[in-house]
């Protein structure tokens, strides 16, 4: 599936600059919200650092979505990360043009029919112009699966990047 990108604008973080424009927040409706062939484990794995780490977001395949945060000139990609196993795992990349303050976590979301189940990577930080954030990988009966993230670059955060809008179901074969 192809991504597409969107620029989104920051809420404001505590301290920061009031005149940027507050983004408003999303309310879950499902019918938005199911969805991606990935999900996560409590225990998450970061990998940061100036150049793309092994576990990034795979592009092709599973839906992801690539978001321009605005008023800096980074991008975030939310989607699947490709495991060996087939297990399910969600992840977000945060690449920059130039080195800033980066928090990153990721959280899967997997919807068996009846309930939701959040698994997430914690907040990650670093300063470098790359951060990417993945939770660890999640095997058993098919799902419905997305990844949201949640970002902040230099003080201006960025809620609910969703990977995708559409129901994907996913069965891991792990």
């Amino acid at each position: 599936m192809n991504s597409a990108t969107v620029t989104v604008r920051p809420t404001v973080a505590p301290g920061a600059d009031r005149s940027v424009a507050r983004r408003p927040a999303r309310t879950p409706k499902r019918s938005r919200r199911f969805g991606i062939g990935l999900a996560a484990v409590a225990a998450a794995s970061v990998f940061a650092g100036a150049s793309p780490a092994s576990a990034v977001v795979n592009p092709n395949g599973a839906p992801t979505h690539t978001y321009a945060l605005r008023g800096t000139n980074c991008t975030a990609l939310v989607g699947a990360v490709r495991t060996t196993n087939g297990a399910a795992m969600g992840g977000v990349d945060v690449t920059c043009a130039s080195v800033h303050n980066v928090t990153a976590t990721a959280v899967l979301y997997r919807w068996n029919g009846s309930t939701w189940a959040t698994y997430s990577s914690g907040p990650w930080t670093t300063r470098s112009n790359y951060l990417s954030v993945h939770t660890g990988g999640v095997c058993g009966a098919g799902a419905q699966w997305f990844t949201r993230a949640y970002v902040t670059v230099d003080g201006l955060t960025y809620n609910a990047l969703d990977s995708n809008s559409v129901t994907s179901y996913y069965d891991p074969p792990c």
